[in-house]
C-alpha cells in the first residue's frame, strides 16, 4: 500500500514508491481479470476491458521506470 512508503529521500523513496505502486496495479489488474473471466454485465465488461488494457500498459511503464532507478 502506498501509505506504507516511508518518507526517505531520493532514490530509496522512488524505489519504495514504485514498488508499492506496482503491487497496487497488480491487485487491481487481478480483480479486473477475475471479473472478466465471468462478466455479468456488458457495460461493466467493456469498461473493465478498456481499463485493464490501460493498467497493463501503465504497469509495464512503471516496471521499466523502476528498473532504471
Amino acid at each position: 500500500m502506498l501509505a506504507d512508503v516511508s518518507p526517505t529521500d531520493g532514490t530509496d523513496f522512488v524505489r519504495q514508491f514504485y514498488s508499492a505502486e506496482i503491487a497496487e496495479y497488480q491487485t487491481t489488474i487481478a480483480v479486473l481479470e477475475s471479473y472478466l473471466a465471468v462478466p455479468d454485465n456488458q457495460e461493466v465488461r467493456r469498461f473493465a476491458m478498456v481499463e485493464l488494457t490501460g493498467l497493463q500498459i501503465e504497469l509495464s511503464d512503471i516496471k521499466s521506470e523502476l528498473a532504471a532507478k
